[in-house]
């Protein structure tokens, strides 16, 4: 998962802003961010940074050209998808994955991690330093209600940081199953959902 740091938020006037997403982005190289550096006209303004983070901002530019990622977050004041104050909530909003029941559900979860440590590499990363935790949802019944109230908090969906894991409890797999069309069509809901299923999309590549 990428963000890019569009040059019309490099102003004095949101140094401090500045600071604290770039300090959050960086910390223990949390997520991956390209500033295209050729665009910030007030290039004097890097000398308000961490020598350590300015070293970051330039790996990741090249980075940024040789890798082409296909998911990235744009941050701009001007018709981005976060602001830069939104953008400060996003980066420190976990990972949840909401389970069923995230005691027992979540021991099968540890299991796949332990089994496949090549591929949850990212993933165990993530947890290790609190970015990622498993939510108790209450049931599958209460996965749509715990999706609400996060809707209902943030005012709209665009912060949602969630994955959903629902086992089918069908004794066959030829019967419909309710717990999945139920929440398939609360995610395809028009009025819920426009362009932050983009977010949802930039989700699933985060632990690639």
């Amino acid at each position: 998962m990428w963000f890019e740091l569009k040059a019309d938020i490099f102003l004095e006037s949101n140094l401090t802003d500045l600071r604290k997403l770039i300090t959050d982005l960086c910390y223990k190289r949390k997520y991956n961010f390209f500033v295209d550096i050729d665009q910030i006209e007030n290039d004097t303004i890097f000398e308000s940074f961490y020598s350590e983070f300015n070293e970051e901002i330039y790996e990741f530019y090249n980075t940024y050209f040789n890798d082409s990622p296909k998911n990235v977050v744009i941050i701009s004041n001007n018709n981005g998808d976060f602001t830069l104050a939104e953008a400060i909530i996003y980066v420190n909003e976990k990972f949840e994955l909401l389970l069923e029941n995230d005691r027992y559900d979540g021991e099968f979860i540890d299991c796949l991690f332990r089994e496949f440590r090549g591929k949850s590499k990212n993933i165990n990363r993530f947890k290790e330093n609190n970015w990622f935790e498993y939510k108790n949802a209450g049931g599958a019944t209460g996965i749509i209600n715990t999706l609400e109230q996060k809707i209902n908090h943030f005012g709209n969906s665009k912060f949602l940081k969630c994955f959903i894991l629902v086992d089918s409890d069908l004794e066959f797999p030829q019967i419909e199953n309710s717990k999945r069309k139920s929440l398939i069509d609360f995610y395809e809901t028009p009025q819920k959902y426009h362009k932050e299923r983009h977010f949802m999309s930039c989700c699933r590549s985060m632990f690639v």
